[in-house]
């Protein structure tokens, strides 16, 4: 049976894969890229590894395996919103490179 696992390249998410393969499952692996690539100054966790690792994990278990780039999308949608904050009429925007929010 075919089913989707996104898989991050980290230990719980890697874990899946083998046991899906056990239950009779054939994973398609999906990578979510939303890193910051190309903003060093904004991020510390670049995806090379975590793409070699999952490719590493496709391969050894004969699962395709895509990468989906959604660094636009995310940066527009999630780092740029902005919030209003409830208890007045302060408005906040998510500060990437201070990993918290920040007033506007």
């Amino acid at each position: 049976m075919n089913i989707a696992a996104l898989v991050s390249g980290g230990v719980d998410s890697s874990v899946v894969v083998p046991l899906l393969k056990e239950q009779g499952y054939d994973p398609h692996i999906f990578y979510i890229k939303i890193g910051m690539e190309g903003k060093e100054e904004l991020s510390s966790c670049p995806s090379e590894e975590d793409i070699e690792i999952t490719t590493y994990i496709a391969k050894k278990y004969g699962c395709k395996f895509d990468i989906v780039d959604l660094q636009h999308e995310y940066i527009l949608s999630i780092c740029s919103t902005s919030i209003s904050r409830p208890s007045g009429n302060t408005r906040w925007r998510w500060c990437a490179r201070a990993s918290r929010p920040t007033p506007m």
